[in-house]
């Protein structure tokens, strides 16, 4: 299957989708609309897999993979500083040093994660 030709089917399940919902908002039926989309996300998976095409190469992952470095990096410097920012410098509002608290631990958890995800692709790779 060609890009256009994608193209054209995603752009009829995308129309499918919305007809569907807004039908279901209209009926106030929430199934409906779960079906809908459901059915949709289907349909797009099936049709990609039948894609012939290679849609990326490797200068498309390098750049994927500078850009989602440089956003990591980016929201946990964010994290970090608005967290100890929000810890030590309102002394007599608890509730913002507990907003602190848990922005460190929301830190903390995410350098954990990024740690083991690079052992494993790490491990995969070697």
């Amino acid at each position: 299957m060609k890009e256009k030709k994608l193209t054209k089917i995603r752009l009829f399940i995308a129309a499918y989708i919305a007809i569907v919902f807004c039908i279901a908002v209209s009926l106030e039926n929430i199934w409906l609309a779960l079906g809908g989309m459901m059915t949709g996300v289907i349909c797009m998976w099936l049709v990609k897999k039948k894609l012939a095409v290679k849609t990326t190469d490797e200068r498309t992952e390098h750049i994927a993979g500078q850009a989602a470095k440089m956003t990591y990096s980016i929201t946990v410097s964010g994290l970090a500083l608005t967290s100890l920012l929000l810890i030590f410098l309102p002394q007599n509002q608890p509730y913002l040093q507990s907003i602190g608290i848990i922005l460190s631990y929301i830190t903390l958890a995410m350098i954990g994660l990024f740690a083991i995800l690079w052992r494993y692709y790490l491990s995969q790779e070697s």
